[in-house]
C-alpha cells in the first residue's frame, strides 16, 4: 500500500571513500589511479523514507544485497521497498565477491566487502539523523 501522507521533504546526501589503501590491493592492480566512493541520498517526508545508494563496484551480489538492505531498514527506518542500491559497474575497482559471480571466497575480496559495507553506513548515517545540520527542506508546495 502506498503512503499518501506528506510533509515538509528532508534530504540528506554524502560520499564516503571506500578506496583500499594500497597495501590492501589485490595483487594484479599496481596502484590507485582515482577513488571509489559509496553515496547516499536520504529522502524523509517526517511520514516515510526512501534511501537511494550508488557504490563504485562491478556489482553487488544478491547476498550482499539483501544483508544490506534490512540492515539499512533497521538503521534507518525506512521500508526495504524504499530503498534503491545500484553499484556502478565499474571495472577499475577491486571485487567483492570471487570473479563477481560467486560468494566471497578471498581475503582481498572479504576486506573490500567489509569496506563497502562500512562505507555505505558512514555515508548513511549523517544524513538520516533528524537535525538541520546535513539536511536540505522544501516546503511543502514544491513537493
Amino acid at each position: 500500500m502506498t503512503n499518501t501522507k506528506s510533509g515538509p521533504l528532508l534530504v540528506g546526501a554524502a560520499k564516503v571513500d571506500i578506496t583500499p589503501p594500497e597495501d590492501a590491493l589485490p595483487s594484479f592492480y599496481k596502484s590507485v589511479h582515482d577513488p571509489i566512493y559509496a553515496r547516499a541520498i536520504v529522502l524523509d517526508n517526517q511520514h516515510t523514507k526512501a534511501v537511494l545508494l550508488g557504490v563504485d563496484v562491478v556489482m553487488l551480489l544478491e547476498g550482499m544485497y539483501a544483508d544490506l538492505t534490512q540492515q539499512i531498514a533497521a538503521e534507518v527506518g525506512c521500508p526495504v521497498e524504499n530503498i534503491l542500491m545500484t553499484a556502478t559497474h565499474t571495472h577499475a575497482s577491486p571485487g567483492v565477491g570471487s570473479g563477481g559471480f560467486s560468494p566471497v571466497q578471498t581475503a582481498s575480496d572479504a576486506q573490500q566487502a567489509e569496506r563497502v559495507k562500512k562505507g555505505i553506513f558512514e555515508a548513511i548515517c549523517p544524513v538520516h539523523v533528524s537535525s538541520p545540520r546535513g539536511w536540505a527542506m522544501a516546503p511543502e508546495h514544491f513537493i
